[in-house]
């Protein structure tokens, strides 16, 4: 759908939608139909798509199917169109589109403020709904008391008040004050502040977009940290609540023994000589906003370094930050980004990393292009990334994370893969691939399904970044919610070649994408099979 302000596009099944079939539709009564929604299809009207058409079916001027609004998306009306059947619209994640006039009905109690689509369906009873999800709500609201980001019943004036002016991609979850029972995502974005409804099902999932659903906040939050997906922006950096990490009396969560705690989860890196004093770093500016909060340049030893930084009591991820940093003690590769050491003061917790440069390679495919990015460029980040993934493999070590978003560029423009945040020696037991911290359009179905993460499973990923390099930064699987990717790749289907890929790149990606991983080449091979082709590109 056209966007304005560049938000990612909605996604859409492959298969062909449901028609309003044209023996079922004849002319007088489509007349008909139109005549009476005629009010209903004033500018300014919110509706509720009943069906999926698709606009090529009425008109050969058209749009594609892809423009077009499904059944149960909730739009307000823009305006029409030279065709007196269809009705330009806008939903919540102000995506424009098309709604065709059979296919629409009022809905009784919706209002659209300030970015939220609120619904009460028709007859039914607010309190009685209240009601009948209090305890589910109650479950959510208690398993997100813990996540720096939830906020309870903050009230929006003071969301906005923490909110404004802070950069694209600050965010925090409340509890809803208008809908018992749902919560809001809000987020900050040029200057103002954005609102998303997440709603509850009567089943308990969670869902912004009624397309992707979640079984609690935290997969919810996860899945738009890695990517907007519709909404405005990804989200970044939260809002840290006091109230999460701290009890009433004022002390902190990680009680009275936190100082030695934190001294015996940091031994292994004065083993490693890697605990570097404070003085000795120059911090400079925030350059970046990760999982773990700002990102800042520092120097140490007239090198630039980057700062990954994290408070030492309370905000609920240093146990993160320092899981990751442990896994890069040892590590060391040209295609890996390097830890220089990390920094412990009496506030803060820092893990230095090397400086890149040109950040990370899904910003600089998007930015730069096809017309800026030639082939030959393009097959050097895949190589890059293949021989960092080679080291990995040879050392049993399964990143679990590898995507374009997590290799980043230094001042050559030489790829390294970064992020090692869900990394593990490979074979070791991981009861952990519910838990919604797996992005799952990059991630192997057997892990998936069976936790089974090895790194053929990696190579699967690998297949997937490989196409995202040579579409150019698209996300995988456009059209298809989420849901039901495992369904349709268990089915047989795989992705398209990319528009101007070499056909011998695209047939290493399908030997990646094996549903058996022992069929699947491993990252040795597909390195082979990657410098072959580069020579003749």
């Amino acid at each position: 759908m056209n966007n304005g302000n560049s938000y990612n596009h909605h996604h859409f099944p492959t298969s062909i939608p449901i028609s309003c079939s044209s023996h079922s539709i004849q002319s007088q009564s489509r007349m008909n139909t139109l005549n009476a929604n005629r009010d209903l299809l004033s500018p300014g009207n919110d509706v509720i798509v009943t069906r999926t058409v698709s606009p090529s079916f009425y008109s050969h001027g058209m749009p594609s199917r892809d423009n077009v609004f499904r059944k149960d998306d909730h739009v307000r009306i823009l305006g029409n169109t030279s065709d007196p059947a269809w009705y330009r619209a806008r939903n919540a994640s102000h995506e424009e589109g098309l709604v065709h006039a059979d296919c629409v009905v009022r809905v009784n109690g919706q209002s659209y403020e300030n970015g939220i689509v609120r619904m009460r369906a028709s007859g039914c009873d607010p309190g009685a709904a209240s009601t009948a999800s209090s305890t589910t709500s109650s479950h959510h609201s208690s398993a997100a008391n813990n996540q720096p980001w939830f906020h309870s019943m903050i009230s929006r004036e003071n969301t906005e008040k923490l909110l404004r002016g802070k950069p694209d991609g600050t965010f925090l979850v409340r509890e809803s004050t208008n809908f018992p029972g749902d919560f809001t995502l809000c987020m900050a974005y040029h200057g103002k502040v954005e609102h998303y409804r997440i709603e509850q099902t009567s089943g308990g999932q969670l869902t912004c977009d009624k397309e992707e659903y979640f079984s609690n906040l935290t997969q919810l939050v996860s899945h738009y940290k890695r990517d907007a997906d519709g909404l405005c922006h990804r989200l970044v950096t939260p809002i840290i609540c006091e109230t999460a990490t701290f009890s009433s009396n004022g002390s902190s969560s990680f009680g009275s023994s936190s100082t030695v705690d934190l001294e015996d989860r940091t031994s292994v890196f004065r083993h490693a000589g890697l605990v570097i004093p404070s003085n000795e770093i120059d911090v400079g500016d925030t350059i970046g906003h990760g999982e773990f909060g700002d990102v800042r340049l520092g120097a140490y030893k007239n090198r630039k370094v980057a700062l990954k930084v994290s408070k030492r009591h309370g905000n609920g991820m240093l146990d993160s930050l320092l899981d990751e940093a442990k896994f890069m003690v040892g590590l060391s590769h040209p295609n890996l980004v390097t830890l220089v050491g990390v920094v412990l003061d009496d506030v803060n917790v820092y893990m230095i990393t090397e400086y890149m440069a040109n950040g990370n390679l899904i910003d600089l495919l998007r930015s730069r292009g096809r017309h800026a990015l030639e082939r030959r460029q393009l097959m050097m980040f895949a190589i890059d990334i293949c021989q960092g993934m080679c080291y990995l493999e040879s050392k049993q070590i399964v990143h679990r994370d590898l995507a374009a978003r997590n290799v980043l560029l230094d001042e050559e423009l030489v790829a390294k893969v970064s992020d090692f945040g869900l990394a593990k020696k490979a074979n070791s037991q991981s009861n952990d691939s519910a838990s919604g911290k797996f992005p799952i359009k990059w991630t192997a179905p057997e892990a998936l399904r069976h936790s089974q993460f090895t790194t053929k499973s990696d190579v699967w990923s690998f297949g997937i970044l490989l196409w995202e390099i040579f579409s150019f930064g698209r996300v995988p699987y456009p059209r298809i919610p989420i849901q039901d990717v495992v369904r349709y790749i268990e089915k047989g289907y795989r992705m398209e070649a990319p528009e101007g890929c070499p056909p011998e790149v695209f047939k290493v990606m399908n030997e990646t994408w094996a549903l058996s991983a022992q069929d699947r080449p491993s990252f040795g091979q597909v390195l082979q099979k990657l410098t072959s082709i580069r020579k003749t590109v």
